[in-house]
């Protein structure tokens, strides 16, 4: 299921540019982002499809596109940058549609990252023209360097909808929210509405609301209290509802989870759904005229990988407002990305 960072969208966001552990669930956002594989190597989905970057690669993540990141570099040693989406008007004027191969390659990545790096830890001191010739310096390199295909009309992101239902999920996530309330209330077809959180979230409704609660509950899980006594005041239904719920996402069952949380305090989720397909990564030759495949299989790390859960700002205030409705103190050990 992918969450739509809306609040990475508004027009005070500032650029962002940093070493860190990629690792981040499946998400997406009207601004560009570009991963910088400098030790290791880096699992991305884009839309459900995998990649592997390998060192020294970057990868490049088009507006409005799902995606997932596993990063198995050490040390935070592989880096980012998000390009907010005040800066890319003059970008979308130019380039029609998406990136064909994401993967950007050595030669093409180094310059990219050179001068990424020149301002890290020092966006907030460089004035905005500065700023701003550097970001088209950016997009300019990966505009002459590589090949674009226009978007399929299937992949547009209808942003308005999905942020006014994740804003309402995530403050009412504990009552009983219906399609057909949510269609009332803000004026949609029923039908219209199904069709867009599923094409853009990836997930029925049903499920999107239940991994909201359960996303919740884990933030705010209460140690002094029973699993089972802490379920329906995040709203689920049933017991049933709720350990399906769990183990779809996280792939144990919640006595193991909170149990192995304890232990690291680090938010964990094993495995990955199975429901991604695998694609073999694909690679720009070196003259640049020809796109290939190749399988690039990986065996698959026989541990538990951690998986960056986002806060959303609406998502604090639930979280407040539920502690002081019910009494629990929150002991999240999610990490966020910088």
């Amino acid at each position: 299921m992918a969450f739509y960072e809306y609040y990475r969208d508004s027009n005070n966001q500032k650029l962002l540019v940093s070493y860190a552990d990629l690792t981040y669930q499946e998400h997406f956002h009207k601004g560009i982002e570009i991963l910088f594989c400098k030790d290791g190597y880096i699992d991305v989905y884009l839309n459900k499809v995998k990649y592997v970057v390998k060192k020294d690669e970057a990868f490049f993540v088009d507006s409005g596109l799902t995606h997932k990141i596993d990063d198995f570099g050490k040390n935070k040693q592989n880096a980012f940058i998000l390009i907010p989406v005040k800066y890319l008007s003059t970008y979308f004027d130019n380039v029609v549609g998406n990136i064909v191969n994401p993967i950007l390659p050595p030669k093409v990545a180094a310059p990219i990252f050179k001068t990424c790096e020149s301002l890290m830890h020092k966006v907030s001191q460089t004035n905005e023209l500065d700023l701003t010739a550097k970001i088209y310096e950016i997009l300019g390199l990966v505009y002459r360097n590589c090949a674009f295909k226009e978007a399929s009309p299937d992949t547009e992101i209808n942003y308005d909808i999905i942020q006014k239902i994740t804003d309402y999920v995530y403050k009412n996530y504990h009552e009983d929210i219906t399609l057909d309330f949510l269609s009332a209330k803000f004026g949609y077809n029923k039908s219209y509405l199904s069709e867009i959180l599923h094409r853009n979230l990836h997930v029925d409704f049903r499920e999107y609301v239940n991994s909201i609660r359960l996303d919740m509950m884990v933030d705010n899980f209460n140690e002094n209290d029973s699993i089972d006594g802490q379920i329906f005041s995040y709203g689920f239904k049933s017991r049933k509802t709720f350990y399906r719920t769990f183990e779809k996402y996280f792939h144990t069952t919640p006595k193991e989870y909170f149990t192995t949380r304890a232990r690291s305090g680090a938010r964990v989720r094993t495995g990955a759904p199975n429901s991604e397909k695998v694609k073999g990564k694909t690679k720009k030759e070196a003259d640049g005229a020809e796109l290939s495949s190749a399988t690039d299989d990986k065996t698959a790390l026989n541990e538990q990988t951690k998986e960056t859960i986002k806060e959303l700002p609406v998502k604090e205030a639930a979280k407040k407002e539920h502690n002081t409705a019910h009494g629990s103190t929150a002991k999240s050990g999610s990490k966020k990305q910088p």
